[in-house]
């Protein structure tokens, strides 16, 4: 039967534009939420309009140059073109692996890569090639039949494909939950205040040289406050910093951190002496730190996540969308931090969501500014995100695209607490407030010196600095005097420390452990000196690592330590993003028992210095091997009457070479990959 209204290539044209816009737009946003489901906010039908919109605009547009391109006496060439394009595309997108490591705004290592630099080169050539036979050759009549079956082919796979997801997971909607809003976010009271700001990652180092550099400006913000330049945190990172400021309580890896949060919430000092003394809590931060619940904070309504600005949104994920299915050579220009979704959260609830996003708080004060509107005793804790890579801004508090540093952020902040401290002034509540400025962690050596300040109510002489040896250790004395009205000084702090011959601080390579129900393994350390000095925290030979985490391990399975967040599952301490400090400890609990020999084959990174380790399983030593630039591998076997039970604990203590600098060097080992199997090889 003849086609009535479009010839038999313009069909056929009309299945290309519906695959490439269906792989682009339908198929690539909802593999990207299934993969990474467990994060996000957003459930599937709210990506939907984003998904839609952009699937029918691309259509749309396809479809006007197509229809265009269907005219030309080439049609068989472009067509063979944009066919090849799209396998290119396809291929590219689900089959070349794209794990560069976990999207968190820091840099990839690009150089890491060089397989897939060259699978993506490779790939370009070959459909390149397949693209000339098909368009200058006798095969070119066959263009249109052969594209047509191979798209409605990949279609096919694709809608197969995502009803399966839909299948196994659901569309993974969300219930109602209790959600931190802004409610009250700059309602004070005109009878009592306790304020405290935590502004996150903000080392003690970089305050001071903001001082230094901009005296006058700054001991004018920070009049009647005191700075304790010798402060002490507790854990190098947020996810044990805030929970510690707030409940006064170490995590030590006894159980599962959420339990711990739970716990915590309502038996901190912080949390009775509020509570026994009467007073509102407004508490402003993110909800993996606190327990969110309705009872606890007045801020706290229950309610769904939703997304705040849809063409905001809609940029995001086309751009991650972007990142996959794009070259290697080309993906540095779409990178994105996955957590950039977080600042569109927004929910059904009366009141906006809370977010750390320093320049929409500041914005919050430009708009809506600081105002008396509650009586009696208010307790107010604002978590911003403070000095944090990448740093977006400077003392303009714009965000313009430009390059800043840590310095410039600092003054930034430094800019935001002076608007707050003016308008306190103007509603004539400032003298009368009591004021902490505090950050959860620093951001140099171990991250263990922040900034600590106090300004306490009717509290008045010029900006000080006190060297007392201050510690989180005692915010539980400290919360419980201010919140009693008591002034807490350079002699408060003193006394907290008598009797006391060291300050304690629990040290862990960050792993992006956010979703982990336990915390790396942790090493305690004294500190005895100055807290700027990293040299000054020493090492107790105390561990606390997560023994009841689960460590089941398939025989044969491949440990991917660049790019995979699961991998340190398995590590208890030393191992980082393939960094191994001097010792490292990894456990495994085989889940197959019948087992020979334990062959354990490495790779190591382009960064790996040179040296060597020995090695220990269960406490027996197996073996040692060296690392250089120039190994690429090394293979350790394990004779089978070492491994008890499947139960496998793999130790690395170096024995020569440059050590691993914790924080931003990557010399010393550095491995790669780690294949663990079943062999019948006998030991060396």
């Amino acid at each position: 039967m003849k086609r009535l209204f479009i010839d038999r290539y313009l069909y056929v044209w009309i299945i290309l534009d519906l695959a490439i816009c269906f792989m682009l737009c339908i198929f690539a946003p909802i593999d990207i939420f299934y993969a990474n489901r467990d994060e996000y906010w957003f459930t599937l039908g709210q990506m939907f309009p984003s998904i839609a919109g952009v699937f029918l605009y691309l259509f749309i547009l396809f479809g006007g140059i197509f229809y265009f391109l269907n005219k030309s006496k080439i049609k068989n060439e472009f067509f063979s073109f944009f066919l090849f394009l799209y396998f290119y595309l396809y291929i590219q997108g689900n089959f070349i692996p794209r794990k560069y490591g976990v999207l968190d705004g820091s840099d990839i290592l690009w150089g890491e890569y060089k397989t897939y630099a060259d699978a993506s080169i490779i790939l370009g050539i070959l459909c390149i090639v397949l693209c000339i036979i098909f368009s200058f050759t006798k095969i070119k009549k066959y263009i249109f039949k052969i594209g047509k079956y191979l798209c409605l082919f990949v279609l096919l796979i694709q809608v197969i494909t995502i009803i399966t997801l839909v299948f196994q997971h659901g569309l993974s909607g969300k219930t109602k939950g209790n959600i931190i809003t802004q409610k009250d976010l700059l309602s004070v009271s005109k009878d009592q205040n306790v304020i405290v700001f935590l502004l996150d990652s903000y080392d003690e180092s970089v305050f001071e040289e903001l001082v230094n550099s901009d005296n006058e400006n700054q001991k004018e913000i920070f009049e009647n406050f005191t700075s304790y330049k010798d402060t002490l945190s507790t854990y190098p990172t947020t996810k044990c910093g805030v929970p510690y400021i707030l409940t006064g309580e170490w995590y030590q890896n006894a159980e599962p951190y959420e339990d711990y949060i739970k716990r915590t919430s309502t038996e901190s000092v912080l949390y009775k002496q509020l509570s026994s003394n009467n007073y509102e809590i407004n508490m402003y931060t993110e909800p993996l730190y606190v327990n969110e619940d309705p009872s606890l904070y007045e801020n706290v309504e229950v309610g769904n996540y939703k997304i705040g600005k849809y063409r905001d949104f809609t940029n995001k994920l086309f751009t991650l969308v972007a990142f996959n299915y794009m070259p290697h050579q080309l993906k540095k220009f779409f990178c994105l931090d996955t957590g950039a979704f977080d600042g569109l959260k927004a929910a059904d609830t009366e009141d906006d969501v809370y977010l750390t996003d320093n320049i929409k708080f500041v914005n919050n004060l430009d708009n809506e500014g600081v105002h008396v509107s509650k009586t009696g005793k208010l307790f107010k804790f604002y978590h911003l995100d403070g000095i944090h890579g990448p740093y977006t801004f400077g003392k303009s508090l714009i965000e313009d695209g430009q390059t800043y540093s840590a310095i410039d952020e600092a003054s930034g902040n430094s800019e935001i607490l002076k608007k707050y401290f003016e308008q306190l002034k103007k509603a004539g509540v400032y003298d009368s407030s009591t004021i902490v400025i505090l950050a959860d962690h620093g951001n140099h050596d171990y991250c263990q010196n922040p900034i600590f300040l106090i300004k306490n109510a009717n509290e008045i002489h010029e900006f000080q600095v006190s060297d007392a040896k201050m510690s989180y250790e005692y915010l539980n004395s400290i919360w419980e005097a201010l919140i009693k009205g008591k002034t807490v000084d350079e002699d408060f702090i003193k006394k907290c420390t008598e009797g006391k011959e060291y300050r304690r601080f629990l040290y862990y390579n960050w792993d992006d452990a956010w979703n982990r129900e336990y915390m790396p393994g942790m090493e305690e350390m004294e500190c005895k000196g100055d807290a700027s000095d990293s040299s000054d925290l020493i090492p107790t030979g105390k561990t606390y690592y997560a023994e009841r985490e689960n460590h089941s391990f398939n025989l044969g399975s491949t440990l991917d330590f660049i790019n995979e967040r699961d991998v340190y599952g398995y590590v208890l301490y030393g191992i980082t993003y393939g960094r191994v400090k001097t010792e490292a400890l990894m456990t495994f609990d085989f889940t197959d028992n019948t087992y020979d020999n334990i062959r354990i084959d490495m790779t190591f990174t382009e960064q790996a210095q040179k040296g060597s380790y020995d090695v220990y399983v269960n406490d027996m030593k197996v073996g040692d091997f060296s690392y250089s630039l120039e190994t690429k591998k090394t293979t350790l076997i394990v004779p089978h009457e070492y491994v008890k039970d499947g139960h496998m604990e793999l130790k690395f203590v170096q024995s020569s070479g440059a050590r691993y600098n914790d924080q931003y060097d990557y010399s010393g080992c550095s491995l790669s990959k780690m294949k663990i199997v079943s062999t019948s090889e006998n030991a060396n």
